[in-house]
């Protein structure tokens, strides 16, 4: 009985991968129901909010529904991934709805459709195969799997789009300046790790932190701004040395 699908990072591939493709099933639950000729009644399947909430309440009704549909979804993706014989080293992630692979899916209109949501230009995985950060073919950027993550972190992680990896020296130069964005940077905000309540977390210097409605309260000067690019940079940054540096790709 599957309750629980864990996403899982290829754990062998490079750290740095160019020209992937992201494909996953489109509204998987009531997709898989009508495909099961589901009885929504009245339900507009186009209203989000409306649709997830029935599916909610039918399994709260039906205690095997929730398993069905996620078993089902499971076994969809694994279906596709098998019927295309992609290999498991040309998964780079897998999630229960979905999967980024490196080549296109050239069987795909059986039963219901992987949707092709996006075409990946670029893609690191951190250090420590844990969450990634990729930019589709509009050079849109997306973090995965970083905890506590919040927007203000995204202005950082979008300079990656711009290392230039034809050059070290200037690789070099470019990642220190990533490090000194951080380190150095007089935006509070940058710091303000947002909660549901609309009050901010921010991590000081000496194993403290503070919760405020008013960034303006904070002493810049007391924010522990490293600590802040060991968690949520430090981790590419060493995939990026080690890729590119110590010929590990």
């Amino acid at each position: 009985m599957v309750y629980f699908f864990k996403n899982m990072i290829n754990q062998n591939c490079s750290l740095i991968l160019h020209d992937l493709y992201y494909y996953d099933i489109v509204s998987a639950f009531p997709t898989i129901m009508s495909a099961q000729n589901y009885n929504f009644g009245n339900i507009d399947l186009n209203n989000k909010e409306e649709r997830n909430i029935f599916i909610g309440r039918e399994q709260l009704m039906n205690s095997n529904l929730g398993s069905f549909l996620n078993e089902s979804v499971i076994n969809l993706t694994d279906f596709y991934l098998q019927y295309n014989e992609i290999d498991d080293n040309d998964v780079i992630f897998r999630q229960k709805d979905g999967f980024i692979i490196t080549k296109m899916l050239a069987k795909n209109n059986l039963y219901i459709e992987m949707k092709l949501r996006h075409m990946l230009s670029l893609l690191f995985i951190d250090i420590n195969r844990q969450s990634m950060v990729y930019f589709d073919e509009n050079n849109d950027i997306e973090i995965k799997g970083v905890r506590h993550y919040y927007k203000a972190l995204k202005n950082i992680y979008s300079k990656f789009i711009d290392l230039d990896f034809y050059n070290k020296k200037t690789l070099t130069i470019q990642l220190k300046n990533i490090r000194d964005n951080v380190v150095l940077s007089k935006d509070k905000f940058l710091f303000a790790i947002e909660n549901d309540d609309n009050e901010y977390t921010f991590i000081l210097k000496n194993q403290r932190q503070i919760k405020t409605y008013d960034v303006d309260f904070v002493d810049l000067e007391e924010i522990d701004k490293v600590k802040y690019f060991n968690y949520y940079f430090k981790p590419f940054l060493d995939a990026i040395y080690i890729e590119e540096f110590y010929g590990q790709r």
